[in-house]
């Protein structure tokens, strides 16, 4: 009997993107959603199971959850929204995430699957980062997925249930929701530069380092860990291979945007010098451990993006 997987957040780029791309995994999947989000769903899903939730009450919670036995908790708080609101963040990405753990607990769920962020670890992503380095950025964004974090894994140590927390660095490509603002992305909206403006302008220092992982990546990541069964009670980097400087990443944009469609763009940046470490590594490797091999590089992520933005032009 095929297993009940649950993705919630699933108006969002994450949790749509998932559920696109798991429907014809050998899964029975629920898609859910907040209930003032919910009429959207049937749109891109239809002859899915759909449901909705409102996290602040047990037993929306609890009735989501029921006969489930996975859950993939992709539903958050931006950073933006966070840093505008902190109290609703430490609620939505904490506490909410409290009430929906311990709603899979009551239903028996053998597993949950927590999306958080690289950013729990520093608010200046530099040197060497794999998962025994002590989370320290205070900014409400990480604060409240550390809380979310923290649920999850203390109901894991405590075997009520399987619990598997993943930070995820910078994940970009082409989402499936059309009300999503996904060119907000840095890669997505430079790639849209690039093909509408024929010109890349990058805001913030070009040297600055940051790991990407294309979309497809970490929908293979996902299908990895539903598939083996082994992985469970640990939290996992999540990232690519390696780590680009935001203008080495404009040039890999520009540098396809005329081999895909001829276009010549033009790239406007400045550059601050660091005064300390200059080397990022967001390090992969006990996902590596575990057997995961990675398949998609960016070029192939970037192309795709380009592709699609050139068609509806």
């Amino acid at each position: 009997m095929a297993q009940k997987v649950l993705i919630t957040g699933c108006s969002g780029y994450l949790g749509s993107t998932l559920g696109v791309n798991l429907k014809n995994e050998f899964f029975d999947l629920v898609i859910s959603s907040s209930v003032d989000k919910s009429s959207q769903l049937k749109k891109y899903f239809n002859g899915f199971e759909i449901r909705n939730y409102d996290f602040d009450n047990i037993e929306s919670c609890l009735k989501l959850c029921k006969g489930v036995d996975i859950v993939i908790h992709a539903s958050g708080m931006n950073s933006i929204d966070c840093e505008k609101d902190p109290t609703k963040a430490l609620i939505i990405n904490g506490y909410y995430t409290a009430n929906l753990v311990n709603a899979c607990i009551a239903n028996n769920v053998k597993k949950i699957i927590y999306l958080s962020t690289a950013h729990v670890y520093s608010d200046k992503m530099l040197g060497f980062i794999d998962e025994e380095v002590k989370t320290t950025n205070l900014h409400p964004y990480a604060t409240s997925h550390i809380i979310g974090e923290n649920q999850v894994m203390w109901a894991s140590n405590q075997e009520k249930i399987q619990g598997v927390v993943l930070r995820l660095s910078n994940v970009f490509g082409n989402g499936h929701i059309e009300n999503y603002n996904s060119s907000r992305l840095f890669i997505n909206n430079i790639c849209v530069q690039a093909v509408v403006d024929k010109e890349i302008v990058l805001r913030s220092s070009s040297n600055i380092l940051r790991n990407f992982i294309p979309v497809s990546e970490f929908v293979n990541v996902i299908k990895y860990i539903l598939y083996n069964h082994n992985i469970y009670n640990t939290v996992l980097n999540i990232g690519g291979t390696k780590s680009y400087s935001l203008y080495e990443m404009a040039c890999i944009v520009a540098s396809r945007a005329h081999e895909l469609f001829g276009i010549h763009v033009n790239i406007k940046h400045f550059f601050i010098p660091f005064t300390n470490q200059t080397e990022f590594n967001y390090s992969v490797a006990k996902l590596r451990n575990f057997g995961f091999k990675f398949q998609v590089d960016v070029q192939s992520e970037v192309d795709n993006i380009l592709r699609k933005i050139y068609n509806s032009n």
